[in-house]
């Protein structure tokens, strides 16, 4: 609102700086002008951060294309430098706003994701997120570009080199559903790698996920595929019955999908290679109906065996009152 006024009583031309966005892209011309605003006084560098969010919002990221205008990026990078006012929480939230966003269109993506400073500048994003007063949202959204530039190799190296992997693990901490959903599935994308891996598993993401459990896809995978210490695997037994759960109530809440149910399979069969004792199922009969369901369709081979080993190990444990009545 004091931007607004500003901008009504100054005495810029309320035609370059204050028109309403047009639903139509913007001209280059016009792009040109918000760019150039950046050289001005605070006020004028916030109206050019505000409006370049609307066109990259409108746009589906697709304006400015950062092909047409690179000094954009650099920009963007630095713009902490150069603000010419406090930097705060809400400026820090459209300058990430604005990185989403663009990120969201593949070219822009793809020049985004081979620019070195851009992992620092999330991972610096995160660092300062207490002292400026970031929200969890806002971290859900620095974590979502991270899972989204991660399709790129040297994007990906480049976020595990400068310690992200440990940054992430501790996002892990805030009691935020959303924030831990986007966190696990950015932990996920830069797990491509056994040094990755093994980066997740110095950085404790194992135990960080398992104390914050969410029956998601991400978290199971995650689990399912990292190292993991004794503390590790002592805590995923004692994660049973959740797990069953996941495998006996498929796409529930639409959360896990057949990926994420072979991964809670293959972490059961841990259970029982470790402390068969945990698996004490309501209903073994019906456990294992299902794990023959499950079978019956198209699973990985590694999958079907551990079907079939948890089913002879549950058989061995807890028969059936049918064959408990013939062996007396």
């Amino acid at each position: 609102m004091i931007a607004e006024w500003c901008l009504d009583h100054s005495n810029l031309a309320r035609s370059s700086i204050g028109r309403s966005l047009p639903l139509v892209p913007p001209a280059e011309d016009e792009i040109q002008e918000i760019l150039e605003l950046f050289s001005g006084h605070s006020v004028r560098q916030k109206e050019a951060l505000r409006m370049l969010n609307l066109v990259s919002k409108t746009s589906k990221g697709m304006q400015p294309c950062l092909a047409k205008w690179p000094e954009l990026t650099p920009l963007l990078m630095d713009l902490r430098k150069h603000w010419m006012n406090v930097w705060s929480a809400d400026i820090e939230a459209q300058r990430i706003s604005l990185i989403h966003n663009l990120s969201m269109h593949r070219p822009n993506r793809e020049i985004l994701a081979g620019q070195n400073e851009v992992p620092a500048v999330l991972k610096n994003v995160v660092e300062r997120a207490g002292k400026l007063g970031l929200s969890a949202s806002l971290l859900a959204m620095v974590a979502s570009i991270i899972a989204t530039l991660s399709e790129f190799d040297v994007f990906r190296k480049r976020m595990v080199t400068i310690g992200g992997m440990k940054m992430l693990s501790g996002l892990l901490k805030i009691e935020d559903v959303v924030l831990r959903k986007e966190t696990g599935a950015a932990i996920l994308a830069l797990c491509a790698d056994e040094e990755a891996k093994l980066s997740a598993a110095v950085s404790d993401v194992p135990d960080k996920l398992l104390e914050c459990f969410m029956a998601t896809d991400e978290f199971l995978l995650l689990l399912d595929r990292l190292p993991k210490s004794p503390e590790a695997l002592n805590m995923i037994c004692d994660k049973a019955m959740e797990l069953v759960n996941i495998v006996m109530e498929e796409d529930a809440g639409g959360m896990v999908t057949s990926q994420g149910i072979h991964s809670a399979i293959s972490l059961i069969f841990v259970i029982t290679e470790r402390d068969v004792g945990k698996l004490k199922v309501k209903n073994v009969e019906d456990f294992k109906e299902r794990l023959r369901e499950l079978s019956s369709k198209r699973i990985p081979m590694q999958t079907m065996f551990q079907v079939e080993k948890i089913t002879k190990t549950l058989s061995e444990m807890f028969p059936a009152p049918t064959t408990q009545l013939q062996n007396q």
